[in-house]
């Protein structure tokens, strides 16, 4: 075993390892500055989103209002971005340039002014392919492990330099929901459902966190596979057929330095996937040097890759069902439904069954009945 084939498993095991988390005694001070910025050369790629350190039994976001935020290039060029949502920041018309690099500065409403030293915008690798593997997972019964996919990347580009990734995933999948609306009581009897809403539907996540990777020089072209996350077969996420979008960002050392301080604490990789942890990013208080600001500003260049996959075969899913209740039915007619709280039937066991109204629509499992664009069957 080489090396730098070494100290790749080794990165991807402290990526992956359990560590008791480090929290932050924020009592009695005064909350920090939260940035979660990012510049690519995709022009829907590029924001800056400003908030405040919240208490960490707290899910509360803080947003920064009215701060004026700007993008500096080293030609001396700035572009300002506008706060479209509360505490978040967009360009009107703009994308990072390959070769070019950008610094931030943030201007609060109290006069405190933040920027950034300049990072180089480096051209994006690319990668060649996504695919999983069957994995179990242990848990506290041995005799009952947990069944599921594990996913990667492939052939992530090696050259004469450490190379430094930062990677984001977003999934979609579709499902069906477990009943058709047959009949409806919303007060006035029982009613015929003419045309039932679809029972087909697609459901699109990002996962919390990066992933982070540093590929070494190697001789050969590529890297080893880069684990990501694992889908359970617990649920219908994989049940039919799955998506996985994989957006892949060039860093320098700094960046992913820093990303890789937060996988030591145990956080998945990602400063906002909750409350960030007291670590101190790349930007920094013109006025008071001395202050934490947490977060980090983000240059890279960008390339996203999507895959599809079909339900793996002679795999057993266990996800649970709703049930249909055809035995009480008559208590369900007696009581009636209102606008407000209306009853739900389809057609089951051979009868009429009530079903609770999450087990007819799409959005009961948080889902949408609207086919992507991007979709293929």
């Amino acid at each position: 075993m080489t090396s730098s084939y070494r100290y790749i498993v080794l990165l991807l095991v402290l990526m992956f390892s359990c560590i008791d988390p480090y929290w932050p005694d924020l009592e009695g001070e005064e909350s920090l500055l939260v940035v979660d910025a990012l510049i690519t050369d995709n022009p829907e790629n590029q924001y800056v989103f400003l908030s405040r350190s919240a208490p960490l039994d707290s899910q509360q976001i803080i947003p920064v209002r009215h701060a004026r935020v700007f993008i500096q290039d080293d030609l001396g060029n700035s572009i300002r971005f506008y706060e479209y949502e509360a505490g978040k920041y967009y360009p009107e018309d703009f994308s990072g340039s390959q070769g070019r690099s950008y610094s931030l500065i943030i201007l609060l409403e109290d006069g405190r002014q933040y920027t950034s030293e300049f990072q180089l915008l480096q051209t994006a690798d690319k990668f060649d392919t996504l695919f999983y593997e069957l994995e179990s997972q242990p848990t506290t019964d041995p005799l009952y492990p947990v069944e599921g996919a594990r996913f990667f990347i492939g052939g992530i580009p090696s050259g004469e330099q450490n190379r430094y990734y930062l990677f984001r995933l977003e999934e979609t999948y579709r499902y069906h929901v477990d009943f058709t609306l047959e009949f409806i009581d919303i007060g006035q009897g029982l009613t015929r459902v003419d045309d039932p809403p679809p029972t087909q539907c697609w459901k699109t996540t990002e996962l919390d966190g990066w992933y982070i990777y540093k590929s070494l020089p190697r001789a050969g072209p590529s890297s080893q596979p880069l684990p990501l996350h694992f889908v359970a077969f617990d649920s219908k996420r994989f049940s039919e057929r799955y998506s996985l979008l994989v957006k892949q960002i060039n860093v320098s050392e700094t960046v992913f330095n820093l990303y890789y301080q937060v996988n030591q604490q145990g956080n998945n990789g990602s400063i906002f996937a909750t409350q960030p942890y007291n670590i101190a990013g790349n930007i920094r208080c013109a006025s008071d040097p001395g202050e934490i600001v947490l977060g980090s500003f983000i240059v890279g260049g960008i390339r996203e890759k999507r895959a599809f996959f079909n339900r793996p075969a002679n795999v057993y899913f266990t996800y649970p069902t709703c049930f249909a209740d055809s035995e009480g039915v008559g208590f369900w007619l007696m009581r009636g439904g209102t606008p407000e709280s209306p009853l739900h039937f389809t057609l089951a066991n051979g009868g009429l069954a009530y079903a609770a109204e999450q087990c007819f629509y799409c959005s009961g499992d948080g889902g949408s009945p609207e086919r992507p664009d991007f979709w293929e069957d």
